[in-house]
């Protein structure tokens, strides 16, 4: 479990992704004058169909990896209802998480992820409206579902953040002057 309550003390890639990524975005729509509001994962998860109503394009931005089934829900129907998604990051909406209260009472105090399902002690398939904090994927939610892209940690190079870039069904237009063949 990770609790929000703690103050955020590093500057750096592993520990504040909003100085190495969030930031340069946010510098430039406003310099543009773009209109722009700004919300976190957990105003998704709490009141995403309200929220994502109000705008035409969602953007992911940073190190999006933890989602909640909620904020999975929301920005899956806002899609569908034609919302545009533009991801400006990898590996995103890639394990299923689920908030707890703090000790403090706040609702969503605590986000949990086991990552393993056999120490999750929600099991796949329960008849309550919770689900394993595992992998989207392993769930039968890949996240190539949402954004038409997929990590492959089989891939991963150790230490280097170096992968290869498989592309399945990109269309031609994608790949023009590129380089890149699918």
């Amino acid at each position: 479990a990770a609790s929000f309550k703690r103050p955020n003390l590093y500057v750096s890639m592993w520990h504040n992704q909003f100085f190495q990524s969030e930031l340069h975005i946010i510098r430039f729509m406003e310099r543009e004058k773009y209109s722009v509001s700004y919300v976190t994962n957990i105003d998704i998860h709490l009141h995403g169909e309200r929220i994502l109503k109000q705008h035409k394009i969602w953007i992911s931005m940073g190190h999006d990896e933890y989602w909640s089934l909620e904020m999975r829900n929301h920005i899956q129907a806002a899609q569908e209802a034609g919302l545009n998604l533009v991801w400006l990051s990898g590996n995103n909406a890639y394990w299923n998480v689920r908030f707890e209260p703090s000790s403090d009472g706040d609702p969503v105090g605590r986000m949990i992820c086991y990552k393993e399902a056999g120490l999750d002690p929600v099991e796949v398939g329960n008849t309550s409206n919770l689900l394993p904090t595992i992998k989207w994927r392993d769930l039968g939610r890949p996240e190539a579902a949402i954004q038409g892209t997929q990590l492959d940690m089989s891939q991963w190079g150790i230490y280097t953040g170096m992968s290869t870039y498989v592309s399945k069904q990109a269309p031609a237009w994608i790949l023009k002057d590129t380089g890149l063949k699918a």
